[in-house]
């Protein structure tokens, strides 16, 4: 094989390895998030890891585990009031929904010291003193949605916390669910891959 036949089998090796990839992260199986700023998020898993966002379509009661993080950093003493570390004081939280999602029931943390509203389209909590608080991720609970079809989602909108030290701190708004992209979307995807590496091959 010469260096020109070699170093074109190695380019479509390396776009093989990306596309397998991509195509894992179209059906939810992407990598664990890091968090360095404060995040809401769900736990697909319920174990405080962040690992992607999609939900089945048309599924009702889907689960979701709401967890709330900020980092690891532990204040010395005086978390609230004068701490310096990564601690969660207390929040307040607002998530929506779009298109064919919809709120059922929520269930708090237990031990949490955390008041709700909720209803189809809305859910509202806000939390004091958080369960110690404690620095990494915290639970806040299980939100049972509905979802009816493969359109919409769930947002995390206008939410603050604050943290160590008292300081008030806006918490970026954020996608929590959106449904997972049909596997007939992966397939096609992936057909075309296989089909574009093929005719590279025979040139």
């Amino acid at each position: 094989m010469n260096r020109r036949a070699r170093r074109h089998s190695a380019v479509i090796a390396v776009i093989t390895v990306i596309a397998i990839f991509a195509i894992f992260a179209m059906i939810g199986l992407g990598a664990t998030t890091a968090h360095a700023q404060l995040a809401v998020y769900h736990s697909a898993a319920d174990d405080g890891l962040d690992t992607g966002n999609s939900v089945p379509g048309d599924v009702s009661p889907h689960p979701l585990y709401l967890y709330i993080t900020k980092g690891l950093a532990t204040s010395p003493s005086g978390v609230c009031e004068s701490g310096t570390g990564d601690e969660i004081c207390s929040y307040t939280i607002d998530l929506a929904t779009q298109g064919q999602f919809s709120f059922i029931d929520f269930t708090p943390e237990p031990g949490a010291d955390l008041i709700f509203n909720l209803n189809a389209n809305r859910f509202r909590a806000t939390a004091l003193d958080h369960l110690g608080p404690t620095p990494g991720p915290q639970r806040i609970g299980t939100l049972d949605i509905s979802t009816t079809g493969e359109d919409g989602g769930i947002n995390l909108v206008k939410s603050q916390a604050v943290s160590a030290g008292l300081v008030l701190e806006n918490i970026p708004d954020a996608v929590i669910a959106v449904p997972e992209p049909p596997m007939a979307l992966g397939l096609v995807s992936a057909s075309a891959l296989l089909g574009w590496l093929h005719r590279r091959r025979q040139r």
